[in-house]
């Protein structure tokens, strides 16, 4: 058994735990980094596969919001292509969605009739700039209220499916209208020219040229604590195992793997049933396919109608690097009508058919140019995102000195990328407060 000490122990290299680490290496703090994989990023990585660049999860990635500023805040490399103006393919035509008034701009293209587009943009006025919906109606309920057009609905469940990873009967209006608000509908975003793999690699120089370690292929076992203080953990690399001394610990393996490592015997009751009644993993379906052409000019669209497709990006368009030379990839993106159609192996195969119908639906030439390369299920213990938006749980734990970062902890009106990134910020600036010692000396009280 090898004994090291650090200031602080991240179990899990997402997002969420690379932007915390980062913050407090640069701070000065002895940093680090277990991941139990053998590589970097989670759901924000990248897989080789066939020679092209697949993603874990990460596809778009929010531009001019908190990701880039925190990134340029720490030094952090951010190389990304603008993916420009948003596409939607609405009724069989693709259309340019300006930046300004683009709600009542798809809100016209839906079909509606002047009234119901008036009535529904005065709800979404009211909303933003006098009074929040009530707590508990959804997003579905709430526009039905003001208009029961199956175009209009269509226009909110292609927003919520691709950017909040749920339905329109899914989410509460409350917190749709928080994520406009906070940022502004995710409308400027881009792709990292060879991945997505290229944002944890950039916060992975910032820790380590700030003296932070990360460890690969380093799983952690469990959690030590003393009368609710971290005291440490141990953790199991390929032929050792190790028993670490922090003060600190920050985990961005999702709230129910953090309290299995440090056994539920050591959590109050109150917690465990909120994180049992709260926390409702968002299920989505990603296909990645090779094509031999692109299937369309843009390098991404937005779907309004399709029984499962929300979302198609063609990174590949503008990012060439990210297929074999003559080659494109397509992200096919999916949110399940309820999670009962993913339950088991059979249901998920035809949900994944009726995803593949759509696009054959939508584009003719699909089937004589597409090779399928992955179809992935986010769902379990690799979900979308850990927790659907509204339903998450404090950063905090009840054990001092325990944090969770990541999209369990979402704070409201956040979303995907920049939520778990805000998370790690919001956790390491509460670090930075409380750690009342010298670096390395002494527990944080």
């Amino acid at each position: 058994m090898i004994r090291k000490s650090y200031d602080v122990l991240v179990i899990g290299s997402g997002m969420g735990g690379m932007s915390a680490a980062a913050i407090l290496a640069k701070d000065g703090y002895r940093v680090l980094v277990a991941e139990q994989m053998p590589r970097i990023g989670g759901r924000c990585s990248t897989i080789d596969h066939k020679e092209y660049r697949c993603t874990t999860g990460v596809i778009g990635v929010e531009t001019k919001g908190i990701v880039e500023s925190f990134f340029k805040s720490i030094d952090a490399d951010f190389n990304t292509i603008s993916a420009g103006q948003p596409h939607y393919l609405m009724n069989g035509k693709i259309l340019t969605v300006p930046h300004h008034a683009g709600m009542k701009f798809l809100l016209k293209k839906s079909g509606a009739s002047a009234a119901s587009i008036d009535k529904t943009m005065s709800a979404m006025s009211k909303a933003l700039k006098w009074k929040e919906p009530a707590t508990g109606i959804t997003l579905y309920d709430w526009i039905r209220q003001v208009s029961k057009h199956t175009g209009i609905m269509d226009v909110f469940q292609t927003l919520t499916s691709t950017a909040l990873m749920v339905n329109v009967d899914d989410i509460s209006a409350q917190y749709f209208i928080r994520f406009i608000k906070e940022l502004k509908g995710l409308h400027n975003f881009g792709y990292c020219p060879t991945g997505a793999i290229e944002l944890p690699n950039a916060l992975a120089r910032v820790i380590q040229r700030n003296g932070g370690e990360i460890w690969l292929q380093s799983k952690v076992t469990g959690i030590t604590t003393d009368n609710g203080i971290v005291q440490g953990a141990v953790i199991k690399t390929s032929d050792k195992e190790h028993t670490i001394d922090v003060s600190v610990i920050i985990s961005d393996t999702g709230p129910v793997k953090t309290v299995e490592l440090v056994g539920r015997k050591w959590f109050d009751r109150d917690y465990l049933q909120e994180m049992t009644q709260r926390l409702k993993p968002a299920e989505i379906i990603c296909l990645q396919i090779g094509l031999d052409e692109p299937l369309f000019e843009q390098n991404h669209l937005l779907i309004s109608g399709a029984k499962r497709i929300n979302s198609l990006y063609q990174p590949t368009i503008i990012c060439p690097e990210m297929a074999p030379r003559g080659k494109h990839l397509l992200i096919a993106s999916a949110a399940p009508e309820s999670s009962e159609l993913l339950k088991d192996e059979k249901s998920r195969k035809k949900d994944i058919a009726t995803c593949l119908a759509d696009l054959k639906q939508l584009f003719p030439k699909f089937d004589q140019i597409s090779t399928v390369l992955l179809t992935g299920v986010y769902r379990d213990q690799w979900p979308g995102m850990r927790s659907k938006p509204g339903l998450d749980v404090p950063s905090k734990t009840p054990i001092i000195n325990l944090y969770n970062v990541g999209d369990g902890v979402k704070q409201s009106g956040y979303t995907g990328l920049p939520a778990v990134v805000k998370s790690g910020m919001t956790v390491a600036q509460e670090i930075q407060k409380r750690m009342g010692f010298l670096k390395g000396t002494s527990k944080a009280i």
